[in-house]
């Protein structure tokens, strides 16, 4: 016997994952956003402009998948304007 347990037998533990954030919500603190499109640039399935030119987010809570891109986009926001709740 060559000791391969399988596929089967593998799982893995979400639990302690923190790539992924249940329920994560943004804002944009309209008091810092300077409208650069930094954000939007990133991630625009997350972030559009409102009718002032100036970030907004549009999909709440962040759906999984874009999570990562939207971390980065808080991260990279010159003004610090993203914000979660």
């Amino acid at each position: 016997m060559c000791g391969f347990v399988g596929f089967a037998n593998l799982k893995r533990d979400l639990s302690n994952d923190t790539s992924i954030i249940k329920d994560m919500n943004l804002k944009v603190n309209k008091d810092k956003c300077i409208g650069c499109g930094q954000c939007v640039s990133i991630c625009d399935k997350v972030f559009d402009f409102d009718d002032d030119n100036l970030a907004k987010v549009i999909e709440k809570p962040v759906p999984e998948e874009y999570q990562e891109e939207s971390t980065s986009a808080m991260e990279n926001c010159p003004t610090g304007a993203i914000e979660e709740e």
